[in-house]
């Protein structure tokens, strides 16, 4: 059915006519439009073809040079489709336009985006992705945060982010947890 709808002339289905008769598959390069819309996982992106081409040899550039549009898997809507984690593809993507790798500190799905990087076929990313990570500014990881763990209670009970013990200091009396502010200051990229 996804074929179908792609053939029906929709604004990014290619719908350029089929009456070119290229019988040379490398002669021609695919009608692909300038900006392409992807679904990926059900989350919608909106970039220029020469970002998803932009590294040789990758999935993204196979599936947008050596393939016509009409061969691709769409949605209800005519955009190109593909089964991947949408939230990571942001990552990816932004990857695809500068080919800098740019996460955000302490990044908890490294291994999944990796995996991703290895599902589109984009070595360079993979390897940046596998290699031991920087310690980059901002706060210490929260294990090593004064405040988020009470030591020594029943049970080694959490304290929500933002409260720390209070200083001890000489004549005072030990009071609740009072409220503190951490700020992170955070470099411009």
């Amino acid at each position: 059915m996804a074929l179908a709808d792609s053939t029906r002339g929709l604004p990014n289905g290619g719908g350029g006519g089929g009456g070119s008769g290229s019988s040379s598959s490398s002669a021609e390069p695919p009608l692909f439009p300038d900006i392409v819309e992807l679904n990926v996982g059900g989350q919608v992106y909106v970039t220029r073809r020469c970002t998803v081409v932009s590294v040789p040899d990758s999935l993204l550039w196979r599936m947008f040079t050596q393939q016509q549009p009409q061969e691709l898997a769409r949605d209800s809507k005519g955009r190109f489709f593909l089964d991947r984690d949408g939230f990571l593809f942001r990552y990816i993507l932004d990857y695809l336009r500068d080919l800098q790798l740019v996460l955000p500190d302490y990044f908890p799905e490294r291994s999944r985006l990796q995996r991703e990087a290895e599902y589109f076929e984009l070595p360079e990313l993979v390897r940046r992705l596998g290699a031991p990570q920087q310690p980059g500014p901002g706060p210490p990881p929260p294990h090593s945060r004064r405040g988020v763990q009470k030591e020594g209670s029943l049970g080694d009970e959490l304290l929500p982010l933002g409260y720390a013990e209070p200083e001890q200091q000489e004549g005072s009396s030990a009071g609740a947890p009072s409220p503190t502010l951490e700020l992170a200051s955070r470099s411009p990229s």
